[in-house]
């Protein structure tokens, strides 16, 4: 990444607002996950071999499962994990050549897991903090493994080179001194972040992306855009295609129970939004309006985008704007590549 403008700096040991101040929603899990059988899918086996495809936060610990529901497994236990999971886009499952997830550690700082399938079982290796004392979030994995965006003190958002000792960062973007940068989500060449920035002053919550290259960092929607929502609250996630681009997120809105006179209720709704790209600048920039595609909240794309891991945890056919799936109870869900 030898794009990127901003000298290197040593990392802040600071907490991201996002990550210190509020904690992830905590949802029962049952031994059994609630699951209903779908057979083999993108990203993932189906049954019984262990093949473990999508990551997820439930009851404070980190578990990974197949991509059906089965097999889900403690990987981080509580106490040690904290939200925010990214699958590396390396490594063949097993203890020689493991998958990799980078996670937010306790209330604030960064943490790698490596997850491998032994004699049929899901297992997870002692997990390795990176060494960024509090100052670390919402980390993404690039699509070469070089590297992970991560936001920080509140409003700036940087990469570190992965599986470096001691971490250091590279500052790519400072937001509004009043607000918060989160949410990271890479585009499929590397080329690109898409991030979610908030600025308290405004009262607003706009997705951006930041090119590499030169530093630009273009608005691609923001809530008012959207009408009757009140915030955008997660995302983005970047669709896996590089031929056809779009972003996942979640933005809340509030809407009355019945038809008598009542107080409104709080439903977050999953949007989506193609981005057409431009190869004479490598600018990326909002192709049309955002569409809604169904209640729900923190959006993961499948391998090949035909469908969304969603909280609950819920598959979404989104390909065929068909049903949802339930397969576990948890939050934060992240689909392996």
């Amino acid at each position: 990444m030898n794009r990127l403008l901003l000298p290197t700096v040593a990392l802040l040991a600071v907490a991201l607002l996002v990550g210190c101040e509020e904690s992830p929603t905590e949802i029962d899990q049952e031994t059994t996950p609630v699951m209903k059988k779908g057979g083999n899918k993108p990203g993932g086996g189906g049954g019984a071999p262990a093949d473990p495809a999508i990551a997820y936060q439930a009851n404070g610990a980190l578990r990974v499962m197949n991509v059906d529901g089965s097999n889900s497994t403690i990987v981080v236990p509580d106490g040690e994990f904290y939200a925010w999971p990214s699958w590396a886009p390396f490594g063949a499952g097993t203890r020689g050549e493991p998958y990799r997830i980078v996670y937010q550690a306790g209330s604030c700082g960064l943490a790698t897991v490596n997850v491998f399938v032994e004699d049929g079982s899901i297992l997870g290796d002692l997990p390795s903090p990176i060494g960024t004392g509090c100052g670390g979030s919402t980390p993404a994995w690039s699509p070469d493994g070089a590297w992970i965006a991560y936001a920080t003190d509140s409003y700036l958002l940087g990469v570190i080179e992965a599986g470096t000792q001691p971490p250091s960062a590279t500052i790519l973007y400072s937001g509004p001194s009043a607000g918060a940068v989160a949410m990271p989500s890479w585009s499929p060449d590397g080329d690109a972040i898409a991030f979610l920035e908030f600025d308290f002053e405004q009262g607003s919550s706009t997705i951006k992306v930041y090119h590499l290259a030169d530093g630009v960092d273009t608005p691609i929607i923001a809530h008012a855009d959207l009408p009757g929502v009140l915030e955008i609250r997660y995302g983005p996630d970047w669709s896996r295609s590089d031929t056809h681009h779009k972003l996942a997120f979640t933005a809340s809105r509030l809407v009355r129970v019945g038809k008598k006179p009542g107080p409104a209720k709080m439903v977050y709704g999953v949007y989506t939004i193609a981005l057409q790209h431009d190869a004479s600048t490598g600018h990326y920039s909002a192709e049309g309006p955002a569409t809604y595609e169904i209640d729900g909240s923190q959006p993961s794309w499948s391998p090949d985008d035909s469908q969304l891991a969603m909280d609950g945890i819920t598959v979404f056919d989104i390909a065929t704007s068909g049903g949802t799936t339930s397969l576990a109870r948890g939050t934060m869900a992240d689909w392996k590549r």
